[in-house]
């Protein structure tokens, strides 16, 4: 007879290592997106499904998941663990505030000054995307569950010029 525990306080979340193939530090709750022209075009290369980068615009239809814990800054890479889509988990919100809701949403940004980080501006369901499970008033982490799906294409916030 197996002990089965019970505990409502328990997010489910689907948990994964890959390897970051960045040398900067990394935060809880950013979103990191897979390298699928990693290698030889021609040649099979299992590293595709397995080395992650922070979101650009080369990248942003493969979002990989969302970044578990803080990581220093390593010269040449690391393993890390992300929870996929379908979790429920932290994401690390960039704006100030977020209210639950059936129809509140957050995406994860590319090529931003907070690249990685999570935005309530307009983004598109799906993979990238996530349902806001938590009332927040500052920016800082966010219950959220990550959509499943096609990918989102994340939201590319480009800053503006200030004329003088």
């Amino acid at each position: 007879m197996s002990l089965q525990i019970h505990e409502r306080t328990q997010a489910r979340v689907f948990a994964r290592e890959v390897y970051f193939l960045g040398s900067v530090a990394l935060s809880k709750g950013q979103g990191v997106c897979y390298d699928r022209d990693v290698g030889t075009a021609t040649e099979a290369d299992g590293k595709r499904d397995k080395d992650v980068q922070l979101p650009d615009n080369t990248n942003n239809n493969s979002f990989a998941g969302v970044v578990v814990r803080a990581y220093s800054a390593v010269t040449g890479g690391q393993w890390i663990k992300i929870y996929e889509p379908g979790s429920v988990c932290q994401v690390l919100l960039d704006d100030a505030a977020a209210t639950i809701g059936e129809n509140s949403i957050v995406t994860c940004m590319a090529d931003s000054a907070n690249t990685g980080e999570w935005t309530t501006d307009s983004g598109y369901r799906g993979r990238g995307s996530a349902q806001v499970l938590q009332t927040v008033t500052a920016a800082g982490l966010l219950l959220v569950k990550l959509d499943d799906g096609l990918d989102s294409g994340l939201v590319e916030l480009v800053p503006t010029a200030t004329l003088t």
